[in-house]
């Protein structure tokens, strides 16, 4: 596809929120160049407010995540919605002369995938989770034009369930790396003279909460003044069951008083440098945005060895890896980074030029761009 006069592409998306996956489609639809004109279809919502905000064209469509059911009234309204979303996303297609489909997960190629079809406008699917589906995740290959994967253990994943498709194109996300080298503007709400571990991520049970209240429980032990950050979203209804549990949790562990709750961040430059070190205890992390940013903002990470991670952390150069479930480990890695200033700042440092290398937005779009001209 030739990208001399302007392509206009539909950028779809099911979920309201903001997450790492909507806040990377943010950033590439913010950074894309004159050649490519966008318009988002999402549901009203924070996303549309930020997308909005960054003066990105915006279509409201009532999208909704698609869950497993048995209730047979469910997926009549399922089936209902997809039809309403369907009709809402030709409309837009016509209107805006769309020329290309962007889906931004596998639930917006369930509702992105017919309309293609029908509207005969190539697709590509944005795949950025590790989840298998071993159904599903064939059909909608077989309807896409180019499929990215956001890191190889996406894109090995996918290849386990589609096959070695030559459709599939590992495109890593990217930040735009200065907005994380600001002065250090004081963060309201984290107590002054402490040292601080933060761990910024949704309230879903497969990013480790669990595990980081284990290490942080062994590292209080250890050092008096440490101070442990949960950033997130705690007013998403269908996560705060679980955020509940987490708050019994740290007080049964008598930690009340040694965790700040911040609530969504939007300005995480800031929050950034006024942490000392950053924790992911997620296994099977398809990428790990949070990952990134941290190590942009100079301030060293610790992971676990488990999906995407290792491909962004050179463990002991760039950052500190772990194995899975391994909390003892953590605690040591934390501790270490917390006493030892100097570690943690040629960790930091490391980090920092990794990123600067392998993770910019810059970069990102310009795999994107050149995908593009291939379809």
């Amino acid at each position: 596809m030739s990208l001399s006069k302007s392509v206009k592409v539909l950028f779809v998306h099911h979920s309201s929120t903001l997450g790492g996956a909507e806040l990377s489609l943010a950033d590439l639809v913010t950074n894309i160049s004159d050649e490519i004109a966008p318009v988002c279809a999402v549901p009203v919502g924070p996303l549309a407010q930020y997308l909005s905000s960054r003066k990105i064209p915006v279509a409201i469509v009532p999208m909704r995540p698609i869950i497993k059911s048995l209730n047979p009234l469910y997926w009549l309204m399922t089936g209902f919605n997809c039809l309403r979303v369907m009709f809402k996303l030709i409309g837009i297609c016509r209107k805006e002369k769309i020329q290309v489909i962007h889906a931004n997960s596998l639930t917006a190629s369930i509702y992105a995938a017919p309309v293609s079809f029908l509207c005969r406008i190539p697709m590509i699917w944005h795949e950025r989770d590790l989840a298998r589906h071993p159904f599903l995740a064939p059909l909608i290959a077989r309807f896409a034009k180019r499929i990215i994967a956001i890191s190889n253990a996406v894109a090995e994943n996918l290849k386990t369930q589609i096959g070695d498709s030559n459709k599939i194109r590992m495109i890593y996300n990217g930040i735009d790396v200065d907005r994380f080298r600001q002065g250090a503007a004081k963060f309201t709400g984290l107590p002054e003279g402490k040292r601080t571990v933060l761990m910024a991520a949704q309230f879903v049970r497969w990013k480790g909460h669990n595990d980081f209240i284990t290490m942080a429980s062994s590292v209080s032990e250890k050092i008096p003044d440490a101070v442990f950050v949960l950033a997130g979203d705690k007013k998403i209804h269908e996560q705060q069951e679980y955020v509940r549990e987490l708050e019994r949790t740290i007080g049964e562990r008598g930690l009340t008083d040694r965790f700040v709750w911040t609530g969504f961040v939007e300005d995480m430059p800031r929050l950034l440098q006024n942490v000392d070190c950053v924790v992911l205890p997620a296994v099977n992390e398809p990428f790990g945005r949070i990952v990134i940013e941290a190590m942009a903002a100079g301030r060293p990470v610790v992971s676990v060895k488990s999906g995407a991670v290792p491909e962004i952390i050179e463990g002991g150069v760039s950052g500190c890896l772990v194995e899975p479930g391994d909390c003892k480990a953590m605690a040591e890695s934390v501790c270490r980074l917390l006493r030892d200033r100097a570690f943690a700042g040629k960790i930091g440092e490391n980090g920092r030029l990794r990123v600067s290398q392998k993770f910019t937005i810059q970069r990102t779009v310009s795999e994107f761009e050149q995908m593009l001209r291939d379809i």
